[in-house]
Order: structure tokens, then sequence, then C-alpha cells
């Protein structure tokens, strides 16, 4: 399989599951890459590691969710992997630059 056939993998991996905790190890084992080949090829090809990737996308659906549904942040910060709502706000807060409160 060609590099950029498993880093669609990877990246196709990292999509389906964002819901949910991954880590470096299953990413690799999905795309059929070693851990360092896939973090080589995957900054080289972004300029951001895995899990940047993955905190980012987190991030900015959970944005979404925040326009567009009447869901409390609370229950959006744990389905994006926040295990509390002032850790969900730091992170949106350097992420988007406002609160999400002031979404």
């Amino acid at each position: 399989m060609k590099n950029l056939e498993c880093l669609q993998r990877a990246v196709d991996y990292m999509e389906e599951h964002l819901n949910r905790s991954m880590n470096m190890t299953e990413i690799a084992e999905a795309s059929y890459l070693s851990e360092r080949t896939l973090a080589e090829l995957f900054s080289s090809m972004t300029g951001m590691s895995v899990m940047d990737y993955v905190r980012k996308r987190r991030l900015s659906l959970a944005a979404e969710d925040i326009l567009h549904t009447e869901e409390k942040i609370l229950d959006i910060s744990y389905r994006y992997g926040y295990e509390s709502q002032e850790g969900f706000s730091r992170a949106f807060r350097r992420f988007h630059g406002i609160s999400p409160q002031q979404l």
C-alpha cells in the first residue's frame, strides 16, 4: 500500500472516531504504518502532529455543535473527550480565540 493511501486510512480512522478516545498506536495500526512513519509522514504533509489534528478537529466540531444545537456546553465537552467544562473552555479559547459561551 502506498504511503498516501495509508495516510488517507489514518485520516479516515481519526474522522470516524472523533467522539471517542484514540491513540497513536491504534491510528497507526488502522493505517498499516508504524507510529514513527505515520508521525513523520503526517507531519510532513500537514505541518502538525497526528494528535494536534485530532484535537483541532474535535474543537472545530464542538464549535459547530454549540452553534447548531441546543445541547449544553458540558455535554458537548464530554462528547469530545474533555473531562471538565473548564478544561474544554480553556482549550476552546486557545483554539478559537473566544469562549464557548460567546458563540
